[in-house]
Parts: structure tokens; sequence; C-alpha cells
């Protein structure tokens, strides 16, 4: 008997992993505002934690007692945590809308790999045709090998010492395009880069590219911030692109779009 409802299909074992829950900030649908895939529809599912603490991070990720659920400019509470099962059901509506792909963003959604293992069978079961897409900070290799079979683009994050003002994590970036490559998912990296980057972290990145750049590409996001000591002006912009491209064939410069919308 489905205790859910007729018009909803639950995989076996999904169903009994109903205690499988996560911690969600907010649920919405807007454009993706960042890299190659700008301006695509997606429903955005933002998930509490991080592993990480950059310099230029402007949000809490701090597990938050409800949900926002946006869905036409009403906002609706939903107590956290939740289930991947009650979650499909919360956004069933935006479901039967026209969307590119849902993504799992954060935070860091790679804390949370077993919930979205489990919230992508219930939606591919209920045959909803849509993609899947993971913006990560790319940290989590092993919890990446958990889900890569259920995602089709990740967007993954290369976390810079002159934003995060520790050592960047080369081998466990490596390890987590490789996972990506060798499962045929379609890869690319982006750094935000400030005022602070150096010429020295500009080559490494570039010759951490290199290996990969025919099917890897750079993006180079400026730093979104009202600290006039990190932002780089037009022709700084320009100039760290230009550099880059000494060493890479392509490297796409792109800030956040959604922020010059005024989107969420």
């Amino acid at each position: 008997m489905n205790l859910l409802g007729q018009d909803i299909i639950i995989p076996e074992k999904v169903y009994l992993m109903n205690n499988n829950q996560a911690h969600i900030t907010e649920v919405f649908s807007s454009i993706q505002g960042e890299g190659p895939y700008i301006g695509y529809k997606q429903i955005f599912i933002r998930f509490s934690g991080c592993n990480l603490n950059c310099a230029y991070c402007d949000t809490d990720f701090k597990k938050a007692d409800y949900i926002n659920l946006i869905i036409n400019n009403n906002i609706e509470k939903i107590k956290n945590p939740i289930s991947p099962i009650d979650l499909y059901k919360k956004i069933k509506i935006l479901l039967g809308e026209s969307h590119h792909s849902i993504s799992f963003t954060g935070g860091e959604p790679l804390l949370w790999q077993e919930f979205i293992n489990n919230f992508i069978k219930i939606i591919n079961k209920n045959n909803h045709k849509i993609k899947f897409y993971l913006e990560t900070n790319g940290t989590l290799p092993d919890k990446l090998q958990q889900v890569i079979s259920n995602v089709d683009i990740v967007s993954m994050d290369l976390k810079l010492e002159s934003s995060t003002n520790e050592p960047v994590l080369w081998e466990k970036h490596s390890a987590f395009i490789n996972i990506c490559l060798e499962n045929n998912k379609k890869i690319f990296v982006k750094a935000v880069v400030s005022k602070n980057i150096s010429d020295k972290e500009i080559k490494q990145i570039c010759n951490f590219i290199k290996p990969v750049e025919k099917q890897v590409s750079l993006i180079l996001q400026p730093v979104s911030t009202n600290n006039i000591n990190l932002t780089l002006n037009s022709n700084e912009l320009i100039m760290l692109q230009s550099k880059c491209l000494q060493y890479l064939s392509d490297v796409r410069l792109i800030p956040q779009v959604h922020k010059y919308l005024n989107v969420l």
C-alpha cells in the first residue's frame, strides 16, 4: 500500500530509509547565475552546513529550524530536518513547470550525499525528465563517488588560498575531477578571484587544469563583496584572464549574473 498517495511512487529501499533526513535552508525556482549554465531555469535546493570557511562567503550555513520554500513569491516555512519523500511532495508543484535541472547547492551538499541519492531515486521513479546539477567545493571525493552515477553536471569550486586563508587541497580537487571524468560527467571548475590573488596562484591554477583542459573549462568568477580591498576592477579582471590564457585555451570570465538581475 502506498502510504503517501497513489500518485507518488516510492522505491522500496528509499521508503524503508525514510528516516534519512537533511537540513535545508531554502528551496526555490530561479535562473542559474554562475558559470557556463547561466540563464538556465533551475530548482535550487540549498543545504545547510559546510566543511570550509571561505573569507568571501556571505551565507549563514548553520542548521536552520525551518526551510524557506519559495513558490510564486510565497514563502512556506517547513520544519527541519526533512526526508527525501517529504521534500519531493513539497516541490512536486515546481516539477510540473519546465526546468533545466535541479541544483543541489549549499553550503556543501555532499555532506548530505545519502539524502541526495534517495531524493534523486524518487524523482526518477516518478518519471520526471530533469537533470541533476551539483554545486560543490570539490573537497569530498569519497562522498562524490557515492552520488556521481546519479548527477549530470558538476560545478566544482577551486578554493584558493587567497580566498580561504587555507592551503589549497590540490589532491582532493584532483581526485574529484578524475571521478567526474571517469564517469563521463560534465564538469567545469570555478575559481572565485579577488585582489589578493597572486601570480603564483594563477600559475598553480593553470598547471592544475592543463592536463584536463580539453574536458574541463576554467571559470574565473569575480568575488561579490562590498569590501573594496577584495574587488578587482574591469581592467584587472581582463588582465587576469589574459594571464590564464597564456597557459589554457578555455578560460571564461563570468560574474554572478543573478546578483545583477536581483533575483535569488
